[in-house]
């Protein structure tokens, strides 16, 4: 073996350890990032306990003080975000840098180590803003959840204080409104609702500082390694790679499929890789030398433009997110340079131009008619075998008549069905660390049992009898393949993916990301499809009724995370679920 191909296989062994040290890394930087935020919390509660009187109200006359007491809080959590995001961006260029450091020399690593960290922290995103813009930005809102919100509640206390007495003067009873704003000042109350607001809420400071980090040092990350890598004279390029936990078609499919300079599909000179493509991205660049691209490589040059012409409708919409970039796609008005640009953008450019635009309208795809319930033949053991009900008997009995209807089960473990009345979950199924499963709890603050069972059922089948026991097999079976396939086509899941991606408040609610995050969890989606498939296949009336309720979320809510599919939108994926029993043998079409 030459020495040359010793190194290239030396730095791909030593860049996959990088990549699993950077990813520890980012789990320790978040959990000392939340006790940063613990300590501002706790900080700022002694001061309003300290500031308060005997009936824990914070009055007017002390409300100076107690702010300036919670600013130099703020400040301290300020000083100890930056001087920790500083650190773990440091930690994650080095490990970028690592792997090429025996190849190119201490003094060369170190250079391109100080380059990168530079390149990051000046980097400008497509809205405009830099890491210290963001940083500012979590100063002010930090500012706003704390300082400004006590301010507002100690004075409208005293407003309502003021009031109140002049209605007691008057003999008259204190409306009971203002006696509740009265309390707006209670130290407890005002606490609590910075503790949430800071750091316990889904929308919290602490879940933008989150995303924030993540992206941060993910970035000094790669961005280390791309610098360092082209100090070696064998890399022509880097690839850019999509992780095994890629859930859905966007635009980094194109960044990692087109062949743009003839180098591979995927691999882009020094300076021009699009990595990483959007924030929180889960994509990654791994090297690639000269001697690996092939004559083939070079010869199957394609531009994007020409690649996403090739490709079917819902890849082009997948990656462009908008149908009129894609009928002007189709239309030959698109230019490279317009692929990420948005289409109110385009409009406005193209009407200059003097480009009709009313005939680039989005192309209406004939979707297929609503599922329909068919009769089964069900193989195998029934499912209803092996769920004992201790609690929430008729659910649970009509649960698995709708099941048993569809499909065997395969010979599973047994499991109970328990009552719950636990308000943080309708349904949860347990198992152990081992992964033998342990129960299904229900809770009684749920309104639609029958589907919230068949939600957690699913859980059950994907951890214990699809695939290895004790592990989702949802998430990388190759029996799942044409299943994950058909979600990420799915409507429903392109609109929360534009949720998880997109800005943080939309017509002024702010976005839950967190749970966005939760609703693209592949063993989630799979829980939430089969749960669907179920009411659709078996036909159960109160099933259905149930689905339809969900559905109709959407004509009212103020911002819509869509935890189910319409109709049409889910038939594709019952078509696929379909296979996939018919595979296990658990199912066959009469």
């Amino acid at each position: 073996m030459s020495d040359r191909v010793k190194k290239k296989a030396a730095i791909k062994r030593a860049t996959a350890v990088a990549q699993r040290d950077a990813t520890r890394l980012d789990g320790q930087a978040l959990q000392q990032l939340k006790g940063v935020y613990q300590t501002a919390v706790d900080d700022i509660d002694q001061e309003l306990k300290a500031a308060a009187d005997q009936n824990n109200i914070i009055r007017l006359e002390r409300l100076n003080r107690v702010r300036e007491k919670m600013k130099h809080a703020l400040v301290r959590l300020e000083q100890s975000r930056f001087q920790l995001l500083k650190q773990m961006m440091h930690r994650s260029a080095a490990l970028g840098v690592g792997p090429w450091e025996k190849h190119i020399g201490a003094v060369t690593a170190s250079t391109a180590l100080d380059k990168a960290l530079l390149t990051t922290r000046t980097f400008t995103a497509n809205d405009g803003l830099q890491l210290s813009d963001r940083l500012w930005n979590l100063k002010d809102y930090d500012n706003d959840v704390v300082v400004k919100s006590v301010q507002r509640a100690v004075i409208r206390g005293y407003d309502a204080s003021r009031s109140a007495a002049e209605f007691l003067q008057k003999g008259l009873p204190v409306p009971g409104d203002i006696q509740k704003a009265q309390l707006a000042a209670n130290a407890s109350s005002l606490s609590k609702g910075i503790g949430r607001d800071l750091l316990r809420s889904k929308d919290s400071a602490y879940a933008d500082a989150r995303r924030l980090f993540r992206t941060e040092i993910n970035r000094a990350h790669g961005t280390a390694y791309q610098t360092a890598a082209f100090e070696d004279d064998d890399v022509i390029g880097t690839k850019f790679v999509l992780s095994p936990n890629h859930r859905v078609r966007d635009i980094c499919d194109m960044h990692s499929s087109v062949n743009r300079y003839g180098l591979g599909r995927g691999v882009y000179p020094k300076g021009k890789s699009p990595w990483p493509a959007h924030p929180n991205t889960i994509s990654y660049e791994e090297a690639v030398f000269a001697d690996e691209v092939t004559e083939q490589d070079k010869k199957g040059k394609q531009d994007r433009i020409s690649w996403l012409q090739h490709q079917d409708h819902d890849t082009k919409q997948a990656v462009l997110r908008s149908g009129h970039k894609v009928a002007a796609l189709n239309g030959g008005v698109l230019t490279e340079q317009q692929i990420s640009t948005p289409w109110k953008v385009l409009q406005k450019r193209y009407q200059r131009k003097g480009i009709d635009v009313s005939k680039l309208k989005p192309i209406v795809v004939n979707k297929p008619q609503p599922a329909i319930p068919v009769d089964y033949l069900p193989k195998g053991d029934p499912v209803s075998n092996v769920v004992q009900a201790k609690g929430y008997k008729a659910v649970t009995q009509r649960t698995l008549a709708a099941i048993d209807k569809v499909h065997g089960d395969g010979r599973l473990p047994s499991i109970p069905v328990k009552r719950s009345a636990s308000r943080k979950f309708h349904g949860q199924y347990s198992y152990y660390i081992g992964g033998s499963p342990i129960d299904i709890k229900l809770s009684s603050v749920g309104d639609h049992k029958e589907l919230t069972l068949a939600h957690e059922l699913g859980h059950f089948l994907d951890h214990q009898g699809m695939g290895t026991v004790g592990q989702h097999a949802s998430k990388s079976n190759r029996i799942f393949d044409k299943w994950r396939e058909s979600v990420a086509k799915s409507d429903a899941i392109n609109s929360v993916i534009k949720l998880f991606d997109g800005p943080a408040e939309i017509n002024g609610y702010r976005i839950q990301k967190k749970y966005a995050s939760y609703l693209l969890q592949t063993h989630e989606i799979w829980a939430r499809s089969y749960a669907q498939y179920i009411a659709v296949r078996s036909g159960d009336k109160l099933m259905l009724e149930q689905l339809k309720t969900m559905q109709a979320v959407k004509q009212h809510a103020s911002v819509y995370y869509a935890s189910q599919w319409d109709d049409d939108d889910f038939e594709p994926i019952a078509k696929a679920i379909d296979e996939l029993f018919e595979e296990l043998g658990w199912l066959n079409v009469r």
